[in-house]
């Protein structure tokens, strides 16, 4: 998948053919308005924002998406209309991020005894690291089954300006730096693909985690 490099492996970017496959990942079980796609070829363009008060998510036609990402060191994924929280982001010790939901990920999931909200019960959802000794190269794991979970890496492209997303080694997103009016690049604008069986909630807390430590400068370090 293209060649090695000393400090990451640098991978082509996705083409709209990578995306016929269909991941067989629960999809959605978070945020019941927010589907994943079910058939080939079926993706999700969005592009997010940074602002001081957090990361906004839009459809490529400009319209307001109906989820947003707020904070910094402690996250919230939120409903833009109802204001109702779906997931928190927590930072832990050194560039690793966990994330939890309201509700279980999978049947018989315990609720977190390390992390709680008053009056609620978390529920681990995923973590996620950079990846040791690799420039910008970043994985999650998410809990969708109660033994193993499900693997995403995110690595640079040729191109120099975007990040392929795999589970399986199948493409499953693609995040790519937008450009500014005038061609140049914008560090807090992200166009986003997200492709069919993936949980389009998880892949934008994904994508916020990575733009916080890219922000933060940690993949330089």
């Amino acid at each position: 998948m293209g060649a090695a490099a000393s400090s990451s492996t640098i991978v082509p970017e996705a083409t709209d053919r990578d995306f016929d496959h269909v991941h067989r990942i629960p999809a959605s079980v978070m945020v019941d308005s927010f589907k994943a796609g079910t058939q080939p070829g079926e993706v999700y363009e969005l592009n997010m924002k940074t602002n001081p008060r957090g990361r906004i998510t839009y459809a490529n036609d400009a319209t307001t998406f109906p989820l947003k990402i707020k904070g910094g060191s402690r996250m919230l994924l939120e409903d833009r209309e109802t204001k109702k929280v779906h997931a928190f982001i927590y930072r832990g010790d050194g560039n690793q991020y966990q994330i939890y939901s309201l509700k279980p990920c999978h049947e018989g999931q315990e609720h977190s005894t390390n992390r709680q909200n008053p009056g609620q019960q978390l529920y681990e959802w995923a973590t996620i690291k950079q990846v040791k000794d690799k420039k910008q190269c970043y994985q999650m794991e998410s809990r969708d089954y109660p033994k193993n979970p499900t693997v995403y890496t995110a690595q640079p492209t040729r191109s120099g300006n975007s990040l392929l997303v795999e589970c399986g080694r199948l493409t499953c997103g693609m995040i790519k730096r937008g450009r500014n009016e005038d061609g140049s690049f914008s560090d807090p604008f992200w166009n986003i693909k997200i492709g069919p069986g993936i949980d389009p909630a998880l892949f934008l807390c994904f994508v916020a985690i990575v733009d916080e430590l890219l922000m933060n400068g940690s993949s330089s370090r």
